[in-house]
C-alpha cells in the first residue's frame, strides 16, 4: 500500500495531515495573483510546514481505508509501517523522498521537510478573460429604481364607492337568503303543527255520526206560519241538537276546542278538522264562536277526558266541557 501518494491528497482535503511517531504536516495557501507581463493569472501557491511533534488521529487512516476498501486498522497498520521506514530512511541516508511534496530531511538529529521548488497540486495559469469582462459590464442594463406613479384621489374614490357597493350587495343577497330559508321554516313549521298528530289515548272515542251543524243563535225563536188548513206551529230556530248515537263506553260530552269572536275563523277551523275526519260543529255565544267536538271517555272524567283531546289537537285557546 503506498501510503506516499495519498498524503497530498488528504491535505488538499484537510489542510493537515498526520502522521504517528513522525509528525504533523499543515498546507497553507496564498491568494493567485495576476501576471501582467503574460496576461495570465498565476495559480495559487501552497506553502508545506511540518512539525515532528505528532498526534493520534485516525482520519487519515479513515481515508485511506475508504479508497484502498480496507478497514481503518489495516490502514492504520500500513501508516505507522510507513512511518518506520520513513524515520530509518532519514537517519541512515539524511532525507526520503515523499512524492510531488518535497523530502523528509534529518536536521540536526530531529526530523524536518523541505517543500519541493516545483510543487504541483494540479492547478495551472488561467488565461485572464479582461477583455470579456470589460465588454460584459458594459452591456449591463442599468436598475431602474423607479416606482409606479400612485393613484389619483379620484381613482381612489371610484375604488372606494365600488368596494362599498360591493359589500352592498353582498349583504343584501345574505339577507335574502336568510329570508328566504327562513320563511320556508316557518310555512314548513306551520303546516306541521296544523296537522292533527294520531290519537294515542285507545280510551278516548269521538262521536263520528253527526254531520257539521251550521252557526245558530243560541236563543229560541218562535215563528208562526199560518195559512187556511194549517193550525200555528212552534219553529225551534236554536241549534239542533244531531242524534248522537250511544258512544260505548263513556258519556258523551260536547267539547270546545277553540273560542273566537270572529266567526269566519271559527268556520275555517271546523271545516279544517272536517276535512281531517273529525265531526265538528260551530256554537255561538255570547259574543263568541266556539268549535266544539263531541267525545267520551272510559272513565268519565272530564278532566282526563279535556288532557287527552288537548294531546291530540294541541289548541291554542283554553278547552273546557261545554255539557
Amino acid at each position: 500500500m503506498e501510503i506516499g501518494k495519498y498524503i497530498g491528497k488528504f491535505l488538499l482535503k484537510n489542510k493537515y495531515c498526520s502522521l504517528p511517531g513522525l509528525g504533523v504536516f499543515e498546507l497553507k495557501k496564498a491568494s493567485a495573483t495576476y501576471n501582467a507581463s503574460q496576461t495570465e493569472i498565476e495559480s495559487p501557491s501552497y506553502v508545506i510546514s511540518f512539525s515532528p511533534i505528532g498526534s493520534i488521529d485516525d482520519t487519515f487512516a479513515s481515508f485511506i481505508a475508504s479508497h484502498e476498501n480496507v478497514s481503518i486498522s489495516n490502514a492504520s497498520n500500513n501508516i505507522k509501517e510507513f512511518c518506520k521506514i520513513v524515520k530509518e530512511e532519514v537517519f541512515k541516508t539524511g532525507s526520503f523522498e515523499i512524492e510531488h511534496l518535497g523530502r523528509v530531511i534529518n536536521v540536526n538529529g530531529k526530523l524536518g521537510f523541505k517543500q519541493s521548488s516545483d510543487l504541483d497540486l494540479s492547478y495551472a495559469p488561467v488565461p485572464a478573460p479582461v477583455a470579456e469582462i470589460k465588454t460584459a459590464t458594459t452591456t449591463e442594463a442599468p436598475i431602474d429604481y423607479s416606482y409606479p406613479p400612485a393613484p389619483s384621489s379620484l381613482a381612489r374614490k371610484k375604488n372606494k364607492n365600488g368596494l362599498k357597493l360591493a359589500l352592498g350587495g353582498l349583504a343584501i343577497v345574505l339577507l335574502g337568503g336568510i329570508g328566504y330559508f327562513g320563511y320556508s321554516y316557518w310555512q314548513n313549521h306551520k303546516e306541521v303543527s296544523t296537522e292533527t298528530p294520531e290519537m294515542e289515548a285507545p280510551a278516548l272515542h269521538f262521536d263520528t255520526t253527526s254531520a257539521p251543524q251550521p252557526v245558530v243563535n243560541d236563543s229560541l225563536t218562535n215563528a208562526t206560519r199560518s195559512d187556511s188548513n194549517t193550525t200555528p206551529i212552534n219553529v225551534d230556530t236554536a241549534q239542533t241538537t244531531p242524534a248522537v248515537a250511544t258512544v260505548s263506553p263513556g258519556k258523551l260530552y260536547q267539547v270546545v276546542l277553540m273560542a273566537t269572536a270572529n266567526e269566519a275563523a271559527a268556520n275555517a277551523r271546523s271545516k279544517q278538522l272536517n276535512n281531517y275526519g273529525h265531526q265538528t260543529q260551530v256554537v255561538k255565544r255570547d259574543s263568541s264562536f266556539l268549535v266544539t267536538i263531541n267525545a267520551s271517555h272510559v272513565s268519565n272524567d272530564t278532566t282526563i277526558l279535556v288532557d287527552s283531546i288537548r294531546r291530540v289537537f294541541s289548541p291554542k285557546t283554553k278547552m273546557y266541557i261545554l255539557r
